[in-house]
């Protein structure tokens, strides 16, 4: 039966109430950390990818930066998840500059103060949706295995196999060449796209993993190695 990975789930929960409780000056390690601890749980980061699925990042950026209180985060639990990732990812990668971005949506006159407010309305909120959505599924999961008839494990077909190969092979590149884990993430959520046959989620996912890439020559391998297993 499929169950969560309790125990990677709770060190996602110790390294985001570490990242929460912490200063702003060991911020840029720490948040290092949390996405080490996304990357490693296969449950968090397939979550995620459905989060990402027809999220418009900007559109909900701009509304969330737009209110008249400050930094809004989203009511809906995916919009939740997904905004939240995609600003702690930019923020990793130097696409926010993280002080202006404090600064201009949680205003203090301490920057500790500042991030704790951030923490407070974006991190927490992550940590907690995440939470709440993985046990939700889990759930969901165990009731529809009690039904569920014993059948065959469906193996990947040819097709598949050699395009999750290659994706196995710039999961191990981008490790060694990508400062960030974000690209290996997305790469493992295309990975579990195929086994699903979720062709077009496939592709997003691809179109994500080339706009954060940063390596020329790694992108144009990874173009040319996917392009060939895809044929």
């Amino acid at each position: 039966m499929e169950t969560m990975n309790t125990v990677s789930l709770q060190k996602f929960k110790d390294i985001s109430d570490t990242f929460v409780n912490g200063k702003y000056i060991l911020f840029e390690k720490k948040l290092d950390a949390l996405l080490n601890a996304i990357a490693e749980n296969t449950d968090i980061y397939n979550l995620i990818s459905h989060c990402l699925k027809n999220f418009d990042f900007e559109t909900e950026k701009n509304a969330a930066t737009s209110s008249r209180v400050g930094f809004k985060m989203p009511q809906k639990s995916e919009k939740i998840v997904a905004l939240a990732f995609c600003i702690l990812s930019d923020i990793d990668e130097k696409k926010i500059d993280f002080h202006k971005f404090l600064t201009s949506y949680f205003k203090s006159h301490d920057i500790n103060e500042s991030f704790a407010e951030f923490n407070r309305t974006v991190v927490l909120p992550f940590k907690n949706t995440v939470i709440v959505l993985l046990e939700a599924r889990a759930e969901e999961l165990e009731r529809a295995e009690a039904n569920k008839p014993v059948v065959e494990e469906k193996r990947p077909s040819a097709e598949q196999q050699r395009i999750m190969d290659v994706i196995d092979e710039l999961v191990e590149i981008s490790l060694l060449k990508e400062r960030t884990k974000h690209p290996s993430v997305i790469l493992l959520a295309m990975k579990n796209s195929i086994l699903n046959e979720e062709w077009e989620l496939y592709k997003a996912l691809k179109l994500a993993f080339f706009n954060v890439v940063r390596d020329k020559k790694f992108t144009k391998y990874a173009k040319s190695t996917l392009a060939h297993a895809e044929q």
